[in-house]
């Protein structure tokens, strides 16, 4: 058992203990001639060599029940390493996790090491404002994204559909579909998704309604054309009756 006091002659309030036994590391405080408090269990250890903080059976090599908090001063803020020591080389070996501020921003992030030290940096943020940036590509089964409006405004009555001859104009002049952006737009600027999907669906709603007009127009030249064949066939009857 280890006790630490204060002073020598007492006068620094309580002293302190600790005892190590096979049960783990415990500790006390208390006065001497006075009454000590109980025991608490600081950290366990079992027989596979198990180190326990907050919890008496660790079932792993560190087990803690509890809240653990990393902190640090600087902008980088406190941290946690996830190593692999079979990566080598340009092979990322350490992830590091960032609560970070300042000139980084004030966000969670991931940050990806190369075993050479040859590659380094973020690879996804999560803004305190709930913001995520991912650096790399994203594959996911289902994706839900939350917007509005939608594009139904399209079918209100009111709506003015654009003629396909400003629509054909617009292609050849900008090489792009009216109110979508250029490749070059989105090649600088980026695409948000929840807006382009509601762009697409207007148009796609456009063409529906170009092909409910084209269908009534067909419509409408198949009964012109079966009239004229009725006459026609009314005039070639008439000519053979003389």
């Amino acid at each position: 058992m280890l006790t630490i006091a204060p002073w020598g002659d007492n006068s620094g309030d309580k002293h302190h203990q600790l005892n190590f036994n096979n049960g783990g590391i415990f500790y006390r405080t208390g006065l001497p001639e006075g009454q000590w408090e109980d025991w608490k269990q600081l950290l366990t250890t079992n027989s596979n060599g198990n180190v326990g903080i907050g919890t008496k059976s660790p079932a792993t090599n560190l087990e803690v029940s509890g809240i653990i908090r990393a902190s640090s001063s600087n902008d980088e803020g406190g941290s946690i390493d996830i190593y692999n020591s079979s990566k080598t080389g340009t092979n990322i070996n350490t992830w590091r996790i960032y609560n970070m501020t300042g000139g980084y921003g004030n966000s969670l992030q991931f940050w990806a090491y190369s075993a050479d030290q040859s590659i380094y940096g973020p690879r996804l943020k999560l803004g305190d404002n709930g913001d995520i940036a991912m650096y790399g590509k994203l594959e996911a089964k289902e994706i839900k994204v939350t917007t509005t409006p939608t594009a139904d405004f399209v079918f209100e009555d009111s709506y003015q559909l654009p003629n396909l001859e400003s629509v054909e104009k617009h292609i050849k002049e900008k090489k792009h579909l009216p109110e979508i952006a250029s490749a070059a737009e989105m090649q600088k600027d980026g695409v948000n998704i929840g807006d382009f999907q509601i762009k697409l669906l207007q148009k796609i709603e456009e063409l529906t309604l170009y092909q409910i007009q084209i269908n009534k127009e067909v419509i409408n030249l198949k009964q012109e054309n079966k009239q004229l064949k009725e006459t026609l066939q009314k005039i070639q009857n008439n000519e053979k009756s003389y």
